[in-house]
C-alpha cells in the first residue's frame, strides 16, 4: 500500500504530430504553429533551399516557398520534398563549391604567412614598445594595419610547433602587474583587438587610464542635443546614442553604488531596454561599463586639473583633508579631499583621489608617499597646500606634519568627551540607560505600555510620545541624545517602574536616585559639545549659526550706507564696517566687497579650510555601501575608480563620441 500523502505521478500524453499540408506523396509543408497563415493550402511550390541540418541523424532542409516570405520558411524532411530533387541537388552543389573555395583561400593564406615568416626571420626587433621589444619576425600579414593603441602593450610570438596554434598569430603582454611581476599573458589574434583591450582594462586599468588621459581633447565638448536621449525615436538610433546611453548607465551605477555587472546579470532590466529601444539595445556588458568608468575618471581628472590650475593662477592654495579606511578584510583606501573657494565665491569640496592601500602598512611614510604621488598626478605638490585637516591618529600626524593646519574638530571633541563619559559613575549610568533602551526595543508590549504612559503624562497638544533611540554606538553625541530623552521623560520611566512590567531583567538595570542625578549632570556637560558638533559637521552659509537664540539681532545695513565707512586702507575699512544681520550669507557678503581685493583674496584662502574631515568620512560610508558584506566582488582598484567618478564626473562633462 502506498502512503496516504503520496502524490501520483502525472504522466503527460505524447503530443500528436503536426499534420503537413499539401499534395499527399508530393511536396508538403509543415505548419509553424496553430495560427500559421500559410497553412491549409492544397498546393505548394519550392522556390529555393536555404540551409540543411541534422535532427536525430535525419537531414532536414530549410525551404523558401514560392509566394511566401522568409518568415514562412520551414524545415522539411526529405519525404516532404518529393519532386524537388533538383533544388536539393543544386543546394548541395553550391555548398560544396563554397567549402572548396574557402579551403583554397585558407591554404593560400597559410602559404603566404609561411613566406612572410621566412622573409622577416632576419629582420631586427623593434624596440618601440614600453617595457620591452616587439619581435616582428614571422608576423603574418593577415593582421590588419596596427592603428589601435592596444598594440603598444603586446609583441608578436613566433609560431610554435603545434600546428593548431601556429595557424593563429599569438601576442604576449609586456606590461607589469601591480605587484611588479611581469604579466606575460598570451592572447590569440582573432581578427580584432577586442580581447586585448579587455585584458588591459581588467588587468592593467592604470595603463588604460593613462591612455584615456592622453586621448582627451584640451577642452571638454558638451553638446546638449547629444546629452538628451530620445529612445523612442528609432530613426535617430545611432552608435553615438548607444555610446551615450552606456555612459549614462555607467554613471548611474557608480552614483548609486550598484555593482558594475548589474545590467549584464539583470534579465528584467535588459528586457526594459529592449522594449524601449525597439529591440536594438539590450544593455551593456561589464567590459563596456569598465571602459566608460575609465573614461569618466579621465574626464573628471582633467576637469579637476583645470580647476586647480585656475586657483593657482589666482594666487591661492588648496586646503586638504585625508584619512584611512579599511573594511577589515581585503580592502583599504586612502581618501584625500581638496577644498577651495572659486571666483564666484562657491565653496568646493572635491575628491583628489581614493588610493588603494591594501597590502601596505598604514605608516606615516607610506601615507605621505601615496599622497605626494596623488598630488603629482594632478600636476601639483604638497607644497601648494595651504592647510591640512586630519584626525588625531599618529600615522596621519606623521604623514602630514610638514603642513600647517589643524586636527579634525569632530574627532578632537569626541576624544575630549570620551574622557568624561568613561569616568566612574557616569560610565555605569550610561550602560544602564542603554540596557533599558535595548529592553524596550526587544519587548513590543513593554514599548506599548511605556508609550501609553508617555501620552498620559504629556501636555495636551504636544507630540512628545516617542521611544528612546538606540542611535549609533560609534558616535558620542547619540549618547547625549539618548540621555537627554531620559532627562525629558524621567516621570514616564519612573511610572513604568511602578507597573512591574520589566521583570527581573529590567529591575537589574533600574535607575536609582544617583543615576538620575548623573543623567541631569551629564546632559548639562555634553550639551555645548553636542551643539558644536552639529555646527561643524553641517555646512554653514550664514552668520546665524554662530549666535544663540537669546542674543539680540544686529540690524542689517544697506550697501549704500556702508560706502561712507570706506577708507583708503582695506583693513581700516573692514574694521569700521558696521555689523551685519546674523542671517547674512558669509560668502555672498565677501563677494560684494570688490573694493577690498586683498582682503577678498585672504578670505577666499582662510574660509576654504574645513573644520572637520567629514567629507572623507562620507566617502568611506559610500565605500562601505559599494564594498559591504554583500558586495565583495569589486576589486579595490575598481572601487577607487568608481568612487572618483561618482564625485568628480557629471553628465554635463560628456566629451562626445568618437568611432
Amino acid at each position: 500500500m502506498p502512503p496516504k500523502n503520496s502524490k501520483k505521478r502525472q504522466v503527460s500524453e505524447p503530443k500528436k504530430p503536426v499534420k503537413p499540408h499539401g499534395k499527399p506523396g508530393g511536396i508538403q509543408r509543415t505548419p509553424l504553429h496553430a495560427y500559421d497563415k500559410a497553412a491549409n493550402q492544397d498546393l505548394y511550390n519550392v522556390q529555393d533551399i536555404i540551409a540543411e541540418r541534422q535532427e536525430k541523424g535525419v537531414p532536414k532542409y530549410l525551404v523558401r516557398w514560392e509566394g511566401f516570405g522568409p518568415e514562412d520558411d520551414t524545415w522539411e524532411p526529405i519525404e516532404h520534398l518529393a519532386g524537388a530533387e533538383d533544388y536539393i541537388a543544386r543546394f548541395v552543389e553550391e555548398r560544396n563549391a563554397a567549402a572548396k573555395r574557402s579551403e583554397e583561400e585558407h591554404a593560400a593564406k597559410r602559404a603566404k604567412r609561411c613566406e612572410c615568416a621566412e622573409q622577416q626571420s632576419s629582420q631586427p626587433a623593434d624596440n618601440d614598445v614600453p617595457g620591452g621589444s616587439r619581435s616582428k619576425s614571422g608576423e603574418p600579414e593577415t593582421v590588419k594595419r596596427k592603428t589601435s593603441w592596444v598594440w603598444q602593450a603586446f609583441y608578436y610570438l613566433p609560431p610554435c610547433d603545434d600546428k593548431q596554434k601556429a595557424d593563429k598569430p599569438r601576442y604576449k603582454c609586456l606590461l607589469s602587474l601591480d605587484n611588479g611581476a611581469k604579466c606575460d599573458t598570451v592572447l590569440v589574434y582573432c581578427g580584432g583587438t577586442t580581447n586585448m583591450a579587455t585584458h588591459l582594462r581588467t588587468r592593467h586599468s592604470k595603463y588604460v587610464l593613462e591612455h584615456e588621459m592622453k586621448s582627451q581633447t584640451n577642452t571638454l565638448k558638451v553638446d546638449t542635443d547629444k546629452n538628451t536621449l530620445l529612445m523612442g525615436n528609432m530613426a535617430k538610433w545611432t552608435p553615438e546614442r548607444r555610446h551615450l546611453l552606456c555612459r549614462k548607465i555607467a554613471y548611474w551605477l557608480v552614483k548609486r553604488n550598484r555593482p558594475l555587472t548589474l545590467v549584464e546579470r539583470d534579465t528584467e532590466l535588459r528586457d526594459v531596454f529592449l522594449e524601449l529601444s525597439g529591440g536594438r539595445f539590450d544593455g551593456c556588458s561589464h567590459h563596456e561599463i569598465q571602459k566608460h568608468l575609465l573614461q569618466m575618471v579621465a574626464v573628471g581628472t582633467k576637469c579637476l586639473k583645470q580647476q586647480i590650475s585656475d586657483l593657482v593662477h589666482d594666487g591661492l592654495q588648496l586646503a586638504l583633508a585625508a584619512d584611512l579606511w579599511s573594511d577589515g578584510t581585503d580592502c583599504a583606501l586612502l581618501g584625500v579631499f581638496l577644498y577651495w573657494i572659486d571666483k564666484e565665491w562657491v565653496m568646493h569640496e572635491e575628491m583628489a583621489g581614493c588610493v588603494p592601500f591594501h597590502g601596505m602598512r598604514h605608516t606615516g611614510e607610506n601615507i605621505r608617499k601615496e599622497t605626494e604621488a596623488l598630488m603629482k598626478s594632478l600636476d601639483t605638490t604638497l607644497d601648494s597646500v595651504f592647510a591640512r585637516v586630519c584626525d588625531n591618529g599618529s600615522n596621519m600626524k606623521k604623514a602630514l606634519e610638514v603642513l600647517k593646519g589643524l586636527f579634525c574638530s569632530a574627532h578632537t571633541l569626541e576624544r575630549s568627551v570620551l574622557v568624561y563619559t568613561e569616568s566612574p559613575g557616569v560610565k555605569e549610568t550610561i550602560g544602564r540607560t542603554k540596557a533599558i533602551t535595548s529592553f524596550f526595543h526587544r519587548s513590543p508590549l513593554a514599548m506599548a505600555e511605556m508609550l501609553k504612559i508617555q501620552v498620559t503624562n504629556s501636555n495636551p497638544g504636544t507630540s512628545t510620545h516617542k521611544p528612546p533611540s538606540t542611535g549609533n554606538a560609534t558616535r558620542w553625541h547619540f549618547t547625549h541624545d539618548a540621555l537627554n530623552w531620559y532627562r525629558m521623560h524621567q516621570q514616564t520611566v519612573q511610572m513604568f517602574d511602578v507597573t512591574n512590567w520589566g521583570g527581573e531583567g529590567y529591575k537589574e538595570h533600574k535607575l536609582d536616585y544617583d543615576d538620575w542625578q548623573a543623567i541631569q549632570q551629564t546632559v548639562a556637560v555634553l550639551d555645548p559639545s553636542a551643539k558644536m558638533t552639529n555646527l561643524i559637521e553641517v555646512p554653514v552659509d550664514c552668520l546665524s549659526a554662530f549666535f544663540s537664540e537669546d542674543e539680540a539681532e544686529a540690524e542689517a545695513t544697506d550697501s549704500t550706507d556702508t560706502e561712507k565707512y570706506m577708507a583708503e586702507d582695506e583693513l581700516e575699512a573692514y574694521l569700521v564696517c558696521p555689523d551685519e544681520a546674523k542671517e547674512t550669507d558669509i560668502l555672498m557678503w565677501w563677494k560684494t566687497k570688490s573694493t577690498w581685493p586683498k582682503l577678498q583674496l585672504m578670505a577666499r584662502q582662510y574660509l576654504a579650510v574645513p573644520a572637520t574631515s567629514a567629507g572623507v568620512e562620507r566617502l568611506f560610508s559610500k565605500a562601505y555601501l559599494a564594498h559591504g558584506d554583500l558586495a565583495k566582488a569589486m576589486k579595490e582598484e575598481t572601487l577607487s575608480f568608481a568612487l572618483f567618478a561618482s564625485y568628480n564626473y557629471a553628465p554635463s562633462m560628456y566629451e562626445g563620441f568618437q568611432m
